[in-house]
């Protein structure tokens, strides 16, 4: 064993500490807080681990080590308990909840504390006069905290409260006596440290529980000096930036959001192609997607031409089965309802989790999605689906998605596919290592093929099959697709000839009734034997023995079954065929009838599309998407490629994951998910890879890269010899290099929410920070808002937080609207062509297409921190950022998660109205945390301007004053903009801009504001400078005796002034420039 923590470890040197920091020291196996009032201290972690070590970092924080002693068995898991957790009230936990995302917990107790917890803030309590024998007093497990504690926002209030008036700011819970936060690290590149709840009856319940692994049997060691990262403070947002630039330090090579240049492509308005097509996109498709955006004065700057360009294929066993997904088309096709029902509850059941069941993987809709997404009802004949519908797929009979045509056992695989080099887990023959890690032991098990054994049963009886001799209906040109008919037969008019088709298709549909209607009650009857298999899983725990035989069927006698399925029902078990387009992208002109994913376009074909598209619509930036593994199931191995030979200088290996124990907590599906099933094909150098991909995409002229799927690279890890964390490590050093050379490191990473993978962005400064827009999920609306929001905490330290796309014609397009413009990331939607709302797009996007973004990344306010808003049901979560001259703060009701559930869920049918309380003090970056009560001390108050956008309301506050908001149950959102009166020199006008009220973030229009003294006559003028059109808005203690464009000679403009409020305003009209300096004269 190590020896025991030295006493009294030394912090950094206290002149390098922010005023705001609270010292930390290890004394009598306690690790302490001090720098309370009156000199106080408090433990705050009790009863340290003898095999702990300590020292002290930079910026104030301790970071605590592990350290089993020289003869110790080495562990490629290591597991401890740290201590017992005192002296807090309650916490909030970032903890993952998928291989790509995090998402926020709260809860008051160390049994609360979320397995694969990677960000741990809690609020301290005033140190008690013996801290050392009187800890935090421990609740019941499972309640909330929101239950411990008060809320500041939340709840009902009074009649007199309801309304739209200012009070005083409601007394909540004692202000916390400061904050403290615990990263884990990733020791050594190799060892990924994560938080854990106490398990175990030898451990104390209060105790907080730290895992170190490597993913890998081959990585092992006794020792682990940087495993957790602790530190305090009486700023949170200070704190979190102070101690993440640490860890990220200690950890990988990330370097903090504010030390990196931020890519342009964030500051216009883009459009994602991936809601509107998914991988069906083509070249005809954005065209026409930019055509319908610009025409409504709204045009994308950048463009992000997602998943679907690549050539990919699955392997050579199961690609008649993806050639007939391919063939359906993926949304837009004639199912029966029933038959939809099936697939869906087949998906929920077998694809895994949330984020990866909620792609284009789901067919079935309701009828708002029909009329909000532009979806083709279910009633029309395929020739009426093409006319109105140009980018889909119209066979006349589908392929009944567990049919035997699918699912029943094929021919042995051909030598060159039995062949190929499969690992498959503990034991197997590892992949070569990346460059600059050692070769694979030689002595390993040999490869087995990944061969679908016969005999097996399919899991459902053929439906309607697919007559593969029939030619699918092409969809006819876009110019002609509305008004084309059938040719009328020779001496037969027009109207005849369709009333005939009409009789015939009716004769058709009442022949095949009676065996329709079985087939319908047989479909629904097999889809809810489904369900209720999915919700008796559901029900039990992550370590239940019916997720273990669930499992264990899965990848036995099911897998070959399974393998079928995901061929035929995702993307997921594609891999990188070519690193070239497909013939979806052969000619500006061409559309999704054009060729398969596994095709291949001339070239130049892809460079001649992006030149058109740039030149026609004015885009100056194009994103490629592509993995950060090539694809979803990497790279094809030797011989597999879309021209036999595409990626053979890749070398690439199939590697078959090993989930590690904490995956597999978060959710047991990943024991069956396709990339567990299928494998992984990995390359053996990234760096080539990386620099072949980005030298054609930038030869084709992209501008940079969105780098998908990047959570699989530690997932694939598990079956090499360096383990997850070192070969994510390796991949992200080859992307950093490649994208800093080829696009200025402009590169939008997605599914990162690891630390293996955040901790690794060393250059590159944009990052989605959630799981995505869902358009079909009503319950994912508001809680992909909160996820956002809170994970920006930690990720807005090291990347600017991309919010995702969202769909501008939809029932929450105003909510996610509303959070795009106060998220301080890009702003980007992914629309059908032709569905759009131009009038809340042109509240986000300027003339010129660009967007007024916020400063800083979008984060709750300080006394959201800790309450539940995705499950208490009456709180509501607000998120403030700042502009130059303002601030805005956004309030949302409405999120719904289920954390037995794994997923999205309402917990009442019936949501309930919430209000938030609003106050200038809200929002940090304009009223210091610690101001209110100062000012007041002082016997002053410095006074705000606060404008409620829905109300169109403008009121005058003090620091600690409140507006209360009454927030409707079920996703509604308010936006409001805050500026701080400023007043004349000598005590005369003051003025507070407000900014454009036409755009939901109204202050991101100024751009600049002050007193200045004017030159006639000496009296004093308020000068602002202004970017966009519309209404300008401003408050004025008195009117002023002109309002000028100040370069314009001076010239007066029209304006209008209501004394009682204090509201001058006036217009900027669209002749004027973008940019316009103004003067207020009084």
């Amino acid at each position: 064993m190590a020896a025991a923590p030295a006493d009294g470890a030394p912090p950094a040197p206290q002149a390098a500490l922010p005023a705001s920091a609270l010292p930390l020291a290890v004394r009598d196996g306690e690790l302490v807080v001090g720098g309370f009032p009156g000199g106080a201290s408090g433990p705050l972690l009790a009863g340290l681990a003898p095999s702990l070590t300590c020292r002290g970092d930079e910026g104030g924080c301790l970071v605590l080590g592990l350290d089993l002693g020289s003869g110790a068995r080495p562990l490629a898991q290591a597991d401890v308990a740290v201590g017992q957790l005192r002296g807090y009230r309650r916490f909030l936990a970032l903890s993952k909840t998928s291989l790509w995302w995090m998402s926020p917990r709260w809860g008051a107790a160390a049994l609360q504390v979320p397995v694969e917890t990677q960000f741990l803030l809690l609020e301290l309590d005033q140190p008690r006069q013996e801290p050392s024998h009187r800890g935090h007093t421990t609740p019941e497990p499972g309640a909330s905290a929101s239950s411990a504690e008060g809320s500041t926002s939340g709840g009902a209030v009074s009649g007199e409260e309801s309304g739209g008036r200012s009070r005083p700011r409601t007394p909540g819970p004692a202000a916390p006596a400061g904050y403290a936060l615990m990263l884990p690290l990733i020791d050594s590149g190799r060892f990924r440290a994560t938080l854990r709840p106490p398990k175990g009856r030898a451990i104390p319940k209060d105790s907080l529980c730290l895992r170190l692994e490597s993913g890998s049997p081959a990585v092992a060691a006794t020792a682990w000096p940087s495993a957790l990262l602790v530190a305090a403070g009486r700023d949170p947002y200070e704190l979190t930036a102070r101690a993440v630039a640490a860890a990220a330090r200690l950890s990988g090579i990330a370097r903090p959001r504010t030390e990196k240049p931020v890519p342009p492509s964030a500051d216009v308005f883009g459009w994602c192609t991936w809601d509107a097509f998914y991988s069906m996109v083509s070249a005809a498709g954005i065209a026409e997607g930019l055509r319908t955006l610009g025409a409504g004065g709204t045009p994308p700057r950048l463009l992000i031409i997602d998943d679907g360009w690549q050539q990919t294929d699955v392997d050579p066993a199961y690609r008649q089965i993806a050639v007939q997904r391919h063939l359906v088309g993926q949304v837009s096709v004639p199912h029966t309802q029933s038959e939809l029902e099936l697939e869906d509850a087949v998906m929920d059941l077998v694809i895994g989790p949330a984020d990866e069941r909620e792609t284009n993987t789901r067919h079935t809709v309701n009828k708002e999605e029909e009329e909000i997404l532009g979806f083709t009802p279910r009633a029309l004949t395929p020739r009426k689906l093409a006319a109105a519908n140009p980018f889909a797929r119209t066979p006349r009979r589908h392929t009944g998605l567990l049919s035997p045509s699918l699912l029943s056992p094929r021919r042995p695989l051909p030598p060159a596919v039995a062949s190929a080099s499969i690992v498959t887990g503990a034991g197997a023959e590892s992949p070569r290592a990346p460059e600059g890690y050692p070769r694979p032991s030689s002595a390993a098990a040999p490869a087995s093929p990944l061969r679908p054994p016969p005999g097996l049963a399919p899991i459902v009886a053929e439906r309607l099959t697919l007559d593969e001799q029939e030619p699918v209906a092409v969809a006819p040109p876009l110019a002609a697709a509305a008004a084309a008919e059938p040719a009328a037969p020779e001496g037969m008019d027009k109207a005849t000839a369709a009333a005939l088709e009409q009789a015939a298709e009716q004769q058709a549909e009442a022949e095949g009734g009676l065996l329709f209607g079985f087939l319908e009650g047989l479909h629904r009857a097999e889809a809810q034997a489904l369900r209720l298999l999915k919700a008796w899983l559901d029900a039990a725990p992550s370590d239940s023995w019916r997720f273990r035989a669930f499992s264990s069927a899965a990848t036995g006698l099911l897998r070959p079954t399974l393998l079928r399925f995901y061929a035929h029902a995702t993307e997921h078990t594609r891999r990188l065929a070519g690193i070239r387009a497909n013939a979806k992208f052969s000619g500006p002109g061409v559309g999704p009838d054009s060729g398969d994913l596994n095709s291949s376009a001339p070239e130049p074909s892809l460079g001649g599309v992006i030149a058109h598209l740039k030149e026609r619509f004015g885009l100056t930036h194009v994103f490629m998407w592509h993995a950060l593994l090539g694809f979803w199931a990497g790279v094809a191995p030797a011989g597999h490629g879309s021209d036999g030979s595409g990626t053979d200088k890749y070398q690439a290996q199939v590697v078959v994951p090993r989930p590690t124990p904490g995956t597999l907590e978060i959710d047991p599906s990943y024991g069956w998910t396709p990339g567990t099933l299928a494998g992984v094909g990995l390359p053996s150098s990234p760096r080539q890879l990386h620099s072949d991909m980005h030298d054609y995409l930038k030869g084709c002229g992209a501008d940079g890269v969105k780098v998908d799927v990047q959570g699989m690279v530690a997932h694939a890890g598990t079956a090499t010899e360096v383990g997850g964390p070192a070969l994510a490590a390796a991949y992200h050093a080859s992307l950093e290099d490649s994208a800093a050379r080829c696009f200025g490191s402009a590169v939008i990473n997605c599914m990162c929410g690891s630390t293996e993978n955040m901790y690794n962005l060393r250059d590159t400064n944009l990052g989605r920070c959630s799981d995505d827009f869902y358009p079909r999920n009503r319950a994912s609306f508001t809680t992909h808002i909160s996820t956002c929001a809170f994970n920006s905490l930690f990720c807005g330290e090291i990347f600017v937080p991309d919010w995702d796309m969202f769909h501008s014609k939809h029932s929450a397009a105003l909510l996610h609207a509303t959070a795009r413009a106060i998220s301080g990331g890009p702003v980007y939607c992914s629309d059908k062509p032709g569905q759009h709302d131009f009038g809340l797009l042109r509240r986000l996007v300027l003339r010129d297409g660009s967007v007024l973004r916020c400063l800083l990344p979008g984060r709750p306010t300080p006394d959201c921190l800790f309450l539940d808003v995705n499950g208490d049901g009456h709180s509501a979560l607000k998120v403030w950022n700042m502009n130059r001259c303002t601030g805005v703060l956004a309030a949302f009701n409405g999120a719904s998660w289920s954390t037995p559930r794994r997923g999205f869920h309402f917990h009442s049918s019936a949501p309930s109205a919430v209000t938030a309380h609003v106050s200038p003090a809200d929002v940090p970056g304009l009223v210091p945390l610690a101001s209110p009560a100062d000012d007041a001390a002082a016997g002053g108050q410095q006074m705000f301007v606060v404008y409620i956008d829905s109300r169109q309301e403008l009121l005058l506050l003090g620091a600690a004053d409140s507006v209360p908001l009454e927030l409707a149950g079920g996703g509604s959102s308010e936006v409001l903009t805050l500026s701080a009166v400023r007043e004349s020199p000598g005590g005369g006008p003051r003025v507070a801009p407000i900014g454009l009220t036409n755009m939901l973030n109204a202050g991101g229009a100024v751009v600049s504001c002050g007193w200045a003294e004017a030159a006639e006559g000496g009296r004093p003028a308020f000068r602002l400078s202004t970017r966009g059109h519309g209404l300008l808005l401003a408050y004025c203690s008195q009117r002023p005796a002109a309002v000028a464009v100040a370069k314009a000679r001076g010239i007066p403009v029209p304006f209008a002034y209501h004394a009682q409020r204090g509201q001058l305003s006036w217009e900027v009209p669209a002749s004027l420039a973008l940019e316009v300096d103004w003067e207020l004269r009084f």
